[in-house]
């Protein structure tokens, strides 16, 4: 019986933990709890969840950002042929120049 008694705060204690923790789960007084505030938060995470992996046609922002890459790796090769010709350019000008200057 002695025991029993000890226990009894011990016991208290952890039902009281229980009740705190069922408080902040479902809400108490009118504050809203964990899983209202989850609940409420699903079509936010859903829309974002579209927006990042599109629907039907639309490709979301990982095809985006996908098609952005491939546009950008070819303007990067465009972009070296561009340069080539440039430098071919300036130095078949400069060497045009050389010539002519020689010649005279």
């Amino acid at each position: 019986m002695l025991e029993m008694l000890k226990l009894a705060p011990q016991i208290q204690l952890v039902l009281d933990q229980v009740a705190e923790h069922d408080r902040a789960l479902r809400g108490n007084n009118g504050t809203i709890g964990v899983i209202a505030k989850v609940a409420s938060s699903m079509g936010t995470i859903d829309n974002l969840g579209t927006t990042i992996r599109g629907r039907g046609e639309d490709p979301g922002l990982v095809g985006k950002i996908d098609k952005l890459c491939e546009t950008v790796d070819s303007l990067k090769h465009d972009r070296k042929w561009i340069t080539r010709l440039v430098i071919g350019w300036v130095v078949l000008t400069i060497l045009g120049m050389i010539v002519v200057m020689s010649v005279r």
